[in-house]
């Protein structure tokens, strides 16, 4: 496939994750927080009792990253890197929990999205979706 037409799957995935994902649903400031370390930027993101974390690398190179111990379990919805939209490839897991590595390597000009995962069909419906790769590159 050309960039271009990889690049419009991505943007019509993304609004598809947008338009059926209780996380993303409504902007209401309140319910945002932003925190800056070196060249990376997250965003936590509470909508309908729902949370979601965005981790964006803006820098050059590959930027180690550690969370804060997340409750419960997360489950990757978005990455950037990924190949099959023409990323380098990611090791970022497509699961994290309180008992997995919390250390992440995000790749240059990237970005992950993690949601909060409460039921098996959540995490069926957000596959669905079909933004990350069920598997590492």
């Amino acid at each position: 496939k050309s960039n271009h037409a990889i690049l419009l799957d991505f943007y019509k995935a993304v609004l598809r994750l947008r338009k059926g994902h209780s996380a993303f649903e409504g902007l209401d400031a309140a319910n945002i927080e932003c925190s800056v370390a070196g060249k990376c930027l997250t965003v936590l993101r509470s909508s309908k009792g729902r949370e979601s974390v965005m981790i964006f690398n803006f820098g050059d190179q590959p930027a180690p990253y550690s969370l804060p111990a997340p409750i419960g379990s997360w489950n990757k919805i978005v990455d950037s890197a990924e190949t099959r939209w023409a990323g380098p490839g990611s090791d970022v897991p497509i699961e994290i929990s309180q008992s997995s590595q919390l250390k992440l390597t995000l790749q240059p000009r990237s970005f992950c999205v993690f949601a909060e995962r409460t039921t098996a069909q959540e995490a069926a419906d957000v596959d669905s979706v079909g933004l990350c790769d069920q598997k590492h590159e």
